[in-house]
């Protein structure tokens, strides 16, 4: 272990279990591609998963993708009987998210969040145990434990991982009776280290590049960018690098909006996509306050109040997320409506001469992750990868 991190990290998740679900690649299996195990890999798993089995516990592999490959991979490895079965979130049922999945078990077969436990390197499906498709938080809170890996990781779960989670599976009766559950992010930085305390909010900062990433940690505040970097050594190295936090400017006069479309002029983005300023809520106003969303890495609103000259304006990027996987899903299935905005169905393009209102003047750079996920999806459809469902 890299520090005392992943051994307070492993102190903190020590509830019992009674499921186990592993995503296949990147996470049981190193790498991406349905990709055979080796004898190695095979050799350590098993036993790890024939002292689960011993102890009653369901491990299934849960794969947003095609069962019976992994089904197939698991046989020739061997390995096959000690799962109790291979599942899928898109096959034959496609689910949004891995989480909905997971819900829709949790409502039909009686599964317990408490007593459950993902395995995943998708920021998306662990980002799901926590939210919706609309990423508002999950009504009656996280749908499982969770044990996330770096995206696309090239080692899959490590030994260390694996006696960590096997302590969280072996945990003492009655561990998980108080329905809480517990949120664990392994990864490398001078070491192994695990982030026992990891969010949808931390899911976001890793999907973002890294550039910005910086700028959202330093344009909040002291006390949230704190509690991020507490157990997040590689967001306190970001930060370190980073210098100074630079104040950001304020923004020209308030002005109304223009009305919602879907190519919206004014936006100056491809789409219509359009961030709307909330504001941050007031702390203990209600469960989750203050939680969600960020503020913008370089852009601000000037705001008059009694307790403050200046605030910054925030970016809700749960919510640009959600839109971002509506809008894949609509370019998987080929269902693309035209904009209808002009009489020859083509979206005007936004006059140089207006200004962009402050509302929707935000810094692209915060959108540059969820416009290229648009993209690529946009240009899979052009190239005709994408079939109608």
């Amino acid at each position: 272990m890299g520090s005392s991190g992943s051994q307070e990290g492993a102190a903190a998740c020590q509830p019992a279990l009674k499921r186990l679900l592993i995503d296949y690649d990147s996470t049981l299996n190193p790498g991406q591609g349905n990709l055979p195990l080796t004898s190695e890999r095979a050799k350590l798993l098993e036993a790890y998963l024939t002292k689960w089995q011993k102890l009653g516990l369901e491990i299934f592999v849960l794969t947003s993708s095609n069962p019976e490959k992994k089904e197939k991979a698991l046989e020739a490895a061997g390995i096959r009987g000690l799962f109790t079965d291979v599942l899928s979130s898109t096959m034959p049922r496609r689910f949004p998210t891995k989480g909905d999945f997971i819900a829709k078990r949790i409502r039909e077969d009686g599964w317990i969040p408490s007593e459950q436990l993902l395995a995943d390197d998708s920021i998306e499906a662990v980002q799901s145990i926590f939210q919706d498709a609309d990423a508002a938080p999950r009504a009656a809170g996280p749908l499982a434990h969770t044990w996330r890996l770096p995206q696309h990781s090239s080692t899959g779960l490590l030994e260390e991982d694996l006696r960590l989670l096997d302590a969280k599976v072996a945990g003492s009766p009655g561990s998980g009776d108080g329905g809480a559950t517990t949120h664990c992010y392994s990864f490398q930085h001078d070491g192994q280290q695990v982030d026992a305390s990891d969010s949808a909010e931390k899911c976001m900062l890793d999907s973002l590049p890294l550039d910005t990433r910086i700028q959202v940690l330093k344009a909040n505040s002291p006390e949230r960018r704190q509690e991020w970097i507490a157990s997040r050594p590689d967001f306190a190295a970001l930060c370190a690098a980073a210098g100074p936090e630079v104040e950001a400017p304020a923004a020209p006069a308030k002005q109304a909006a223009p009305p919602p479309s879907r190519c919206n002029p004014a936006s100056g983005v491809a789409g219509g996509i359009v961030a709307k300023r909330s504001a941050l809520p007031a702390k203990g106003a209600g469960k989750g306050a203050g939680k969600s969303g960020f503020f913008p890495p370089s852009r601000a609103a000037a705001t008059t109040g009694a307790a403050s000259s200046t605030s910054r304006a925030e970016i809700d990027l749960h919510r640009l997320e959600a839109l971002t996987k509506r809008l894949e899903a609509a370019a998987a299935a080929a269902v693309l409506v035209p904009p209808t905005s002009t009489a020859n169905g083509d979206c005007p393009r936004p006059s140089t001469a207006a200004p962009r209102p402050p509302d929707v003047a935000i810094d692209l750079s915060v959108l540059d992750a969820v416009v290229g996920r648009v993209e690529r999806a946009a240009s899979l459809l052009e190239r005709g990868r994408c079939s109608r469902t």
